[in-house]
């Protein structure tokens, strides 16, 4: 504990009795009324004489002050413990370090995990450099630093926790095109097992594009990609629901992929269509239904395979580039009011071909060996 004596006097130099801690003010600098010294205690008086205890106030300039009235005899002295002034044990008033602390090969222990910007963190928290560590919850970067490595095999990755660098990354991936999903897009996949960029039927594939605002103001293009099998057939009319409406226009890509129509929705009315496929509609001597009917289509380098005894009508379509109909049974086929580039079945047709009103500009008959299947 340290102490201080100090004598308080009136202008005729009397001792002044009966003061304690509460006339009795000690203040640190900038000697405001907030800047108060905790006083341990006050004693004595007799011929004013009072005896001041502190614990714990580092060493420090302090003026006097009784009863709110500075005691400019006093003046500014100092007081405290010296040692104080560095650390103080005593105490769990903070203290503000004016310069560094050189710990030499010393630890600093007792620590409390640090909380907030400015604090002091403990070995548990420190993210280190040399030895494996587990670190709980997200770290977000900023940037990650450049890192030279020793060999052109320090840039693969071994195990699956450990980073890709950059430039395996451009090794591996440079001349890959990445997967873009364009509003109005989708592609017929029936053989991919996840559901993401694609759909894995047509009805799917429509059912999306139909779900889009304006599509039937819009386009909306279901890119039908090679399967890679030998037949490269895509099934229609799965069940009940429609696979084209307003808007909707299928695409196939390199080798013509093949629709295979099935039994439901024999009359399809639609301003969609479709480019760069061949339409089938069941097997020889196999007919799936009595007749099918298109309205308002647009088709562009289509074929037609009907090698049933379907009869097939085409209403008010569009025929764009060159459209191949191949027939071998029994069959009628009837164009009514529609337009466009070519239209062109085999000569060794066995149905009726009935044209009426406003037709393709070349409606012909084609030697069957120019058909190409």
């Amino acid at each position: 504990m340290l102490e201080a004596t100090i004598r308080i006097a009136n202008s005729s130099n009397v001792g002044i009795t009966g003061l304690t801690g509460t006339n009795i003010k000690f203040r640190r600098s900038p000697f405001g009324s907030g800047d108060e010294i905790t006083i341990a205690g006050v004693s004595g008086g007799t011929n004013g004489i009072y005896l001041c205890s502190f614990i714990g106030v580092p060493y420090q300039a302090a003026q006097l002050w009784v009863d709110g009235v500075y005691q400019d005899t006093w003046g500014t002295k100092y007081i405290g413990d010296v040692f104080e002034e560095f650390l103080s044990k005593d105490t769990a008033s903070s203290q503000t370090m004016s310069g560094a602390i050189a710990m030499g090969s010393n630890k600093i222990t007792g620590l409390a995990a640090g909380t907030a910007n400015g604090d002091a963190v403990r070995y548990e928290q420190v993210v280190r450099t040399s030895d494996s560590q587990s670190i709980g919850g997200a770290k977000g970067f900023t940037s990650f630093p450049y890192k030279t490595y020793d060999a052109v095999a320090d840039l693969i990755p071994s195990a699956l926790s450990e980073f890709t660098p950059k430039h395996y990354v451009d090794t591996v991936l440079g001349g890959a095109i990445s997967m873009v999903q364009s509003d109005y897009l989708i592609r017929l996949m029936p053989s991919r097992t996840s559901d993401d960029y694609s759909k894995t039927t047509a009805e799917l594939c429509r059912s999306y594009l139909s779900g889009l605002t304006d599509i039937s103001t819009r386009t909306g293009v279901v890119l039908i990609e090679p399967l890679g099998q030998a037949t490269n057939t895509i099934n229609l009319d799965d069940g009940t629901s429609q696979w084209i409406s307003d808007g909707v226009f299928y695409v196939g890509v390199g080798n013509k992929p093949i629709l295979n129509r099935r039994a439901p929705n024999s009359s399809l009315t639609a301003t969609g269509g479709i480019i760069n496929c061949r339409i089938k509609d069941g097997s020889t001597g196999t007919p799936v239904v009595a007749s099918r009917a298109y309205t308002n289509f647009t088709f562009k380098d289509c074929e037609f395979d009907i090698p049933d005894e379907t009869d097939v009508t085409f209403t008010t379509c569009k025929f764009i580039g060159i459209n191949k109909l191949k027939s071998i049974s029994g069959n009628a086929i009837t164009l009514t009011n529609c337009t466009g580039d070519m239209f062109w079945y085999n000569d060794t047709v066995a149905a009726t071909v009935v044209i009426s009103g406003t037709q393709p500009a070349d409606v012909r008959s084609v030697t069957s060996a120019n058909f190409n299947w």
